[in-house]
């Protein structure tokens, strides 16, 4: 694999996972200031690391797990200055758990996607507009339609 390709790869799993690797290190530190730190930290690792040397490995659980070490190094640092909050024993537990959760999430990102790809296009905007802020009646105005009728096109396809 040419490192341009290495690069593009990298960059495309990165892209995609970077908001599910972003909240599994939120869950961990509980801190969003700290989470951007770590997560930063993570993408320089997983950066100098990729391709992981394992065979094959789902992308996100490679990078929860790289992750997962730098929140404990971050915790290690910090508590050098602090008393200790959580065992270490713990927050092993809690990061296996925040990973399967991540994997989950990916995997209900990934079903809603292809829910979505069935709609209509015009269906699909109009669920986008709605889930993304604007009120029904918002929509009406400018679509030129009736908020009656925009809300049975938004319940009448099956969940």
């Amino acid at each position: 694999m040419s490192d341009i390709d290495r690069q593009t790869e990298f960059m495309r799993l990165y892209v995609k996972h970077e908001a599910v690797l972003r909240s599994y290190i939120l869950s961990l530190l509980g801190n969003w200031a700290d989470a951007e730190e770590v997560l930063q930290e993570v993408s320089i690792k997983m950066w100098l690391k990729y391709p992981p040397g394992d065979g094959p490995i789902s992308f996100l659980r490679w990078a929860c797990t790289i992750a997962q070490y730098e929140v404990f190094n971050f915790r290690r640092k910090r508590t050098r200055r602090q008393s200790q909050v959580f065992s270490m024993e713990l927050m092993e537990t809690l990061a296996e758990e925040g990973r399967n959760e991540a994997e989950q999430l990916q995997r209900e990102y990934v079903a809603l996607d292809e829910c979505l790809g069935k709609l209509k296009h015009t269906d699909r905007q109009l669920l986008r507009e709605r889930y993304s802020g604007s009120t029904v009646k918002d929509i009406a105005t400018r679509s030129n339609s009736s908020v009656q009728k925009l809300y049975k096109v938004i319940h009448s396809h099956p969940i």
